[in-house]
C-alpha cells in the first residue's frame, strides 16, 4: 500500500543491487535511490507515475528497469524514466525459494497484441521457467526469456512453470 518514497529513502545505500517497487508507488521524491553504485534492476510495477524527478534515480546507464508488460513505450517516453538505458516489460515471478518445482499465476495486465514481456524468476538462482501460457494458451518464446503474446487484447491471466535446477 505504499503510494510514495520519500526523498532520500535509499539513497547512499552502497550495497543495494536490486529494488521491487509495489504498483501502488507512484511518487519518488528527490534522491530515492540516488548515489546507490551497485544497484542494477529496478522493478517499478505501477501502470503510471505521478511525481519523480531527475535525481530520484542516479545510475541511469547501469541499471535495468523492468516495467509492466504493455506499459514500456509509456516509460521509455517519461522525460524521467525515459533516461534509462534498458526499460524492458516484463512480468516478475516469486518464487517460494524452497519448492522444487510449479505453477505460478501472475496478476492481470493489459497486454496489446504482439507485446512482448519478459518473465523473471525471483529468487533467479536456481531457478528456471519452463511453459508459460497466456489465459490458458501457450505462448511463444522468442529468445532468453522474452515472450509474445498473440491474439489478445487486454487483462491476460499469465501462467508461468518453474522447476529448480539440479545443484
Amino acid at each position: 500500500g505504499i503510494t510514495n518514497l520519500g526523498s532520500r529513502a535509499f539513497c547512499y545505500c552502497d550495497n543495494l543491487k536490486e529494488v521491487n517497487i509495489s504498483s501502488t508507488c507512484t511518487s519518488y521524491g528527490s534522491m530515492s535511490f540516488a548515489y546507490c553504485p551497485k544497484l542494477k534492476s529496478a522493478v517499478v510495477a505501477a501502470t503510471s507515475v505521478w511525481q519523480v524527478n531527475e535525481y530520484s534515480f542516479s545510475n541511469y546507464d547501469s541499471c535495468t528497469l523492468y516495467v509492466p508488460a504493455g506499459k514500456v513505450d509509456y516509460y521509455k517516453n517519461d522525460i524521467i524514466f525515459g533516461m534509462f538505458s534498458k526499460v524492458v516489460g516484463a512480468y516478475i515471478v516469486t518464487v517460494d525459494a524452497g519448492m522444487e518445482n510449479g505453477t505460478v499465476l501472475i496478476d492481470n495486465y493489459a497486454i496489446d497484441e504482439g507485446d512482448s514481456f519478459t518473465i523473471i524468476p525471483k529468487p533467479a538462482d536456481g531457478y528456471v521457467v519452463g511453459k508459460v501460457l497466456a489465459n490458458g494458451n501457450a505462448v511463444d518464446d522468442y529468445g532468453t526469456g522474452i515472450y509474445m503474446v498473440s491474439n489478445v487484447t487486454s487483462n491476460v491471466l499469465v501462467s508461468a512453470e518453474f522447476s529448480k535446477v539440479a545443484q
